[in-house]
């Protein structure tokens, strides 16, 4: 498979991973960002003086639109990732020899380490109040919501690269012409 097949793969993947993590933000997530939404506006206007209505109206009318953007947004945003560690797989595969199983799997580690769990413990960290409040709040969770994306790019690669279906013909299609 060429360089720009496995790209492909790791679009499709990358594209199923969004869809299921957009889902999950809608059936999940949104209600746990209603109440955080209140906790939040609590802490910003005790700490700003600012009054807790006012706040908490800017608040909610931000998160209501990013309610509307994220669901569309996870897909295309883990189509572009899914493209980079699509290529990151294939190399793997060429240049470092490994098998197909083996690249997938370290290709999902990488993901799940580079974009979920390293982002969450520098900020865990690093971050200010505001983040301490959201990980005090989604406290064990948190970490399953950060590697759970990486977790179901490997899935999704791993069945779009070695089980046959109907998106078997696209990844090896024949050229038209010789």
């Amino acid at each position: 498979m060429s360089y720009s097949k496995s790209a492909l793969a790791g679009v499709l993947a990358g594209l199923l991973s969004g869809i299921v993590i957009g889902l999950l933000y809608v059936v999940a997530l949104s209600g746990f960002v209603a109440e955080l939404t209140v906790e939040l506006a609590k802490l910003i206007s005790s700490a700003y003086d600012v009054p807790y209505e006012i706040v908490y109206d800017q608040l909610s009318g931000t998160l209501s639109i990013v309610n509307v953007i994220a669901p569309l947004a996870y897909p295309l945003q883990y189509a572009l990732i899914g493209a980079v560690f699509g290529l990151l797989q294939h190399y793997l595969m060429t240049r470092l020899r490994m098998k197909l199983i083996a690249s997938t799997l370290l290709t999902g580690v990488l993901f799940t380490l580079l974009l979920g769990l390293i982002p969450l413990i520098t900020i865990h960290y690093f971050g200010g109040p505001l983040l301490a409040v959201v990980i005090e709040k989604m406290s064990p969770s948190i970490y399953l919501y950060s590697s759970l994306p990486g977790i179901l790019y490997t899935l999704f690669l791993g069945i779009v690269r070695c089980v046959r279906g109907p998106w078997s013909k696209v990844l090896e299609a024949r050229p038209s012409t010789y």
